[in-house]
Order: structure tokens, then C-alpha cells, then sequence
């Protein structure tokens, strides 16, 4: 079964298009503002950045998480414990959470030879109310899990980043209600023409492998057997060229 789209492949790529005639001068296209805590932006007006350790900053994210909401994106530039927003078009639809990624993500490839892009899956609007308790568990374990658009967009603008800092470090997240999810292309993966992502297109875990649920007051809800079956579901989804790993935060 496919999975809801995390990131809009087909607007990140219309966005990434447009920069490339985009003119070097270009002026910056949104406002900075200070905030004192992450959140979700949908304005076009302002471009919010917080300072804030890694830790401090994914304990923020994790607290985006909890209910319904947006999807965002996030540079995290760890040399100077900054993070810029970096989300465009927020929307939610009956099919699932979209967010474009800015061109603006360009001029932080080029200027900061280490980053980390992250983005969030908050919890799932998308579990209709006759799904049986099996399936409500898989799509709580999906949060947690990233899709083919987020491999393409990772593989797309980490190629871009190795060409001006061949020795640089990128690394990319979701951040969940569950954990912390790394995602990424393995020395194999940098070393190919094109990643083979088709592992992300389906549910990693079969229907059987779901039993623990009965012994699960809430399915939907934040728990250890949540987590071991996303681990045992990145532990699938990574391979020869693409890579990821799950850190639960209980």
C-alpha cells in the first residue's frame, strides 16, 4: 500500500526549476524573525529562525508533533545552533499533508559546509473511523517512517550540496511524536547515477507482524511496541544505497 506523501515531490521540483533561472542577485525573499520556539509557519510574509541547540530544538519539533497540523521544513546549521525555516505551501488535503521546500534552501547548500534538513510528520489525521485496529497501528507506525518523495528530495538536494562541499556533511530527519528518524544515501548511494527508492513506496510491515495490537489500549497512540515496529520497519527500508535509522525518545 502506498503511504501518504510527506513532501510534495512534483512542487519541489517546480520550486527547485524556477531557481535555477532565478538571477544571482536576487534579493532575500522573505523577512528573518527571531522567534523563540519553532513552529509552524504557513505565512509568506516572514521567514521564522530560532537559536537553539539540536536537542533542544528536536525536543521542540517533537512537541509539533502531538496532534494534527501542517507539515514543515527546517536547516538546522549546528555551527551556529540556528534553524531557518525552510517550508513553502503548507497544505492539507484528503489524501494527505503536503509542503514545498524553498529555493531559499540553495543559498544554505552553498554557504554552510555542514547542515541537517528537518521536517516533521505530526500525528495522523488521516485514519478514517472504520479501520480496523491493525491498520490505525500501521498508520501511527508511518509517522515515523520517511517516504519516496522525502528519499528523492534528500538524494536531489544532497547531490546539489556535494558539488560545492565534496567533503561537506548533510544529513536528514523526521522528526515524529515517536522519535528521531535519520534518512540519507550511503557511500553506495552518492556513488550511483540514480538511488532505486521503490522499498519507500510500500508498507514495510505485514499485516500479520501488526498482533501486538490487541494487547494495545489506543493503536494511535505513542508506545514501545510503536516503536519497535518502526525500527523493525527502517531496518527493512534501508538497503545498499539508502540508509535510515530510528531513535525513539522513550
Amino acid at each position: 500500500m502506498k503511504r501518504l506523501v510527506a513532501m510534495a515531490l512534483p512542487l519541489l521540483a517546480a520550486l527547485l526549476l524556477c531557481s535555477l533561472a532565478a538571477p544571482a542577485g536576487e534579493p532575500e525573499p522573505r523577512p528573518w524573525k527571531l522567534e523563540p520556539r519553532l513552529r509552524v509557519n504557513p505565512s509568506p510574509a516572514l521567514r521564522a529562525v530560532v537559536r537553539a541547540g539540536r536537542a533542544q530544538g528536536e525536543a521542540q519539533l517533537r512537541e509539533l508533533c502531538a496532534a494534527p497540523s501542517y507539515e514543515e521544513i527546517w536547516a538546522y546549521v549546528p555551527d551556529e545552533k540556528l534553524w531557518i525555516e525552510l517550508g513553502c505551501c503548507e497544505r492539507a488535503t484528503r489524501n494527505g499533508n503536503y509542503v514545498g521546500i524553498e529555493v531559499y534552501v540553495y543559498r544554505l547548500l552553498k554557504k554552510h559546509s555542514r547542515i541537517a534538513i528537518y521536517h516533521i510528520h505530526p500525528k495522523t489525521a488521516f485514519i478514517r473511523e472504520n479501520y480496523h485496529a491493525d491498520k490505525r497501528l500501521m498508520k501511527t507506525v508511518e509517522e515515523a517512517l520517511p517516504s519516496l518523495e522525502d528519499i528523492n528530495a534528500a538524494e536531489l538536494l544532497s547531490r546539489r550540496f556535494w558539488i560545492e562541499h565534496p567533503q561537506g556533511e548533510i544529513a536528514w530527519f523526521v522528526v515524529s511524536r515517536h522519535g528521531v528518524t535519520q534518512y540519507g544515501l550511503t557511500p553506495a548511494g552518492r556513488a550511483a547515477e540514480e538511488v532505486d527508492g521503490q522499498a519507500f513506496l510500500f508498507d514495510p510491515l505485514d499485516p500479520d507482524e501488526l498482533g501486538e495490537v490487541d494487547t494495545l489500549p489506543d493503536p494511535t497512540a505513542p508506545s514501545p511496541t510503536v516503536n519497535r515496529l518502526a525500527a523493525r520497519a527502517v531496518a527493512r527500508l534501508g538497503g545498499p544505497e539508502v540508509f535510515v535509522r530510528f531513535r525513539p525518545f522513550d
